[in-house]
């Protein structure tokens, strides 16, 4: 009898609802709980064990009939053996058929913490007979799992109900072959009955840490004390809003000494492109849950994934003294309550930055600086995020000068890309239309790329391109998605945009063979699986060859097919997948199977 036998002490103190009777020398008493309209579990213990305790059984009276009707014809009998019924723990077949697994499973488990050995009745005795203790100890396992206690002849589950029953259950004990002449304990309950397990935490955090999650939930420990059945917390998650998952094997209890009781909560493994929804879901003795509290996380309000853009949308032209500058950025407003505000720095030429603006409110997104000096310098602004908790953001360095770009005529800069793999190295030829304005007037062309799906970056070490055309070259990637822009640079090297921008897939020279597995034969039917990587965007398609003849082109994203009704005889199977490029895979190593 080893599950959870902590040698710790606990403070048994969900007595609600219940009376407790003295019985000889014992204080014998019976929990209970609805769960609305559905069913009332029930569950007894006592502070002292008699001896000679047989074992016990279930009545109820309704709506104050005079007398009780049994519940449990056979009595609970206190112990735990592969072989004793428990046909007696449930007037409902499925609980008792669910409790019936549990059992299994845990009398065979090999894990120490869900390990749950047979133990004969006189053996039990003797183990709560030795001191009050030992039953305090077998109820902290009961509070466990409360499948346990009806595996101990120590729980019940009524499901014959009916909406707005006043019901009155009685425990009756057997000791030496008598069965108590009246109640040693009773619970009295209305069946339709409201079970209240909520309590609003009285603050409440989600953070994430790389790949980990960190939750903390802080609860005032006497408005947990006032839910007299409730035990503990479970965590279930949900990721994109689907798949709801429970997180927790064992509900995860508090420290009852605390006055504030903090749940610390640490889910690892997480995927910073996904939004996640955790429910701390609060768990009675009986395994009834009340309302969640929700706690989401999505990378669009997590402040170390989101980096501050400053711009200025006025023209290099205009006269910074005059008309002042005009300063912008963008932030998601769903972040705004994770701030303090804004401030505005500022810095002339090579000196330190200064700050120039008050603390401006978490939902201003715009500032003009109007105490420019004089046009003959650069000057570098930076916006400053000050979140309420953490760390300030700063956002990129916006140089301004005063130095009027040159206005060039509306043509079409029509930039093209074509990709292609030339002596097994990837390349993107790049062309674009000349501006004879820029003739003299420019240091050049200037590529810029984004490879990573986030802004585009400058490839400085291109340098400027005078002509109209480029082959890049690209190392170590393939079958990515690149951007490209071309913008042009003036004497003074200031850049400016010039063509839009264009996406293209590049090409992957080589692509790894298909492994076909697992695979199945059922029947006249033959399945079969296999993995491919997910982050070649270049693929078109796989084909699948029987015996040697092309059978299917199968779509990019599928990594199975079922060939139903197949004749008897021998398949050899083997698959190849293929890019918008028309590069091929090798065929897959062939599998041969058989129908019957």
């Amino acid at each position: 009898m080893n599950r959870n036998m902590k040698k710790s002490l606990l403070i048994i103190y969900i007595l609600f609802f219940v009376q407790m009777f003295s019985f000889g020398q014992s204080n014998y008493t019976l929990l209970g709980e609805v769960d609305k309209n559905n069913k009332v579990s029930l569950l007894w213990y006592v502070d002292n064990y008699d001896q000679n305790l047989q074992g016990v059984v279930f009545k109820k009276k309704v709506n104050n009939e005079s007398d009780w009707s049994v519940l449990n014809t056979d009595p609970l009998l206190q112990f735990n053996a592969s072989s004793k019924s428990l046909d007696n723990i449930s007037n409902n077949r499925a609980v008792i058929r669910e409790v019936e697994t549990v059992r299994n499973q845990m009398i065979n488990s090999n894990d120490p913490n869900n390990a749950l050995n047979e133990v004969d009745q006189a053996s039990l005795i003797n183990y709560l007979t030795e001191s009050p203790s030992n039953v305090n100890l077998l109820l902290t396992m009961f509070m466990y799992d409360y499948a346990v206690a009806m595996i101990y002849g120590f729980g019940y589950e009524d499901y014959e109900i009916k909406k707005n029953q006043e019901v009155e259950y009685g425990l009756f004990t057997v000791v030496n072959g008598q069965e108590s002449p009246q109640a040693v304990a009773t619970f009295k309950a209305n069946t339709s009955d409201e079970l209240d397990l909520t309590v609003p935490p009285k603050s409440e955090k989600i953070k994430r840490q790389g790949r980990k999650m960190s939750l903390t939930l802080a609860y005032e420990g006497e408005a947990l004390d006032e839910k007299l059945t409730f035990v503990g917390f479970d965590i279930w998650r949900k990721v994109n809003g689907k798949n709801r998952t429970k997180l927790t094997p064992k509900t995860i209890w508090l420290n009852k000494e605390d006055k504030i009781r903090t749940l610390y909560y640490t889910d690892e493994g997480i995927n910073q492109d996904n939004d996640y929804t955790y429910e701390i879901v609060p768990v009675s003795i009986f395994k009834n849950t009340g309302k969640p509290t929700e706690l989401e996380w999505s990378k669009n309000k997590d402040l170390s994934l989101i980096k501050p853009i400053i711009t200025n949308d006025q023209n290099n032209a205009t006269d910074f003294v005059e008309e002042g500058v005009e300063l912008k950025w963008e932030l998601p407003e769903v972040i705004n309550d994770q701030l303090r505000g804004f401030v505005i720095q500022r810095k002339i030429d090579d000196q330190d930055f200064e700050t120039i603006s008050d603390t401006l409110s978490n939902t201003e997104r715009e500032y003009k600086d109007n105490n420019i000096k004089a046009i003959d310098y650069k000057v570098t602004y930076r916006l400053v995020v000050k979140p309420i908790d953490s760390y300030e953001l700063w956002s990129n360095d916006l140089k301004l000068y005063y130095s009027p770009s040159l206005i060039l005529s509306e043509e079409e800069k029509n930039l093209t890309l074509e990709p292609a793999i030339e002596n097994n190295e990837v390349v993107v030829k790049m062309k674009w239309n000349p501006s004879k304005e820029l003739e003299g007037k420019a240091k050049g062309y200037v590529i810029y790329c984004d490879r990573s799906g986030g802004i585009l970056a400058r490839e400085r070490s291109i340098g400027f391109v005078e002509r109209s055309d480029y082959i890049y070259k690209v190392e170590g990637v393939a079958g990515k998605t690149y951007t490209f822009a071309v913008k042009y640079a003036d004497e003074n090297e200031l850049v400016y945009d010039y063509t839009d921008t264009v996406k293209v897939i590049l090409p992957t020279p080589e692509l790894p063979k298909v492994n076909i597995w697992p695979f199945s034969v059922n029947g006249t039917s033959i399945n079969l699986e296999w993995e491919y990587p997910q982050d070649i965007e270049d693929i078109r398609e796989f084909t699948l060859y029987v015996n040697g003849e092309e059978y299917s082109k199968i779509p990019k994203e599928d990594r199975n097919i079922t060939l139903e009704n197949l004749e008897q005889g021998t398949y050899k199977f083997t698959i190849k997948a293929s890019t918008i490029y028309n590069v091929e895979s090798d065929l897959s190593k062939v599998r041969t199977l058989k129908v019957l």
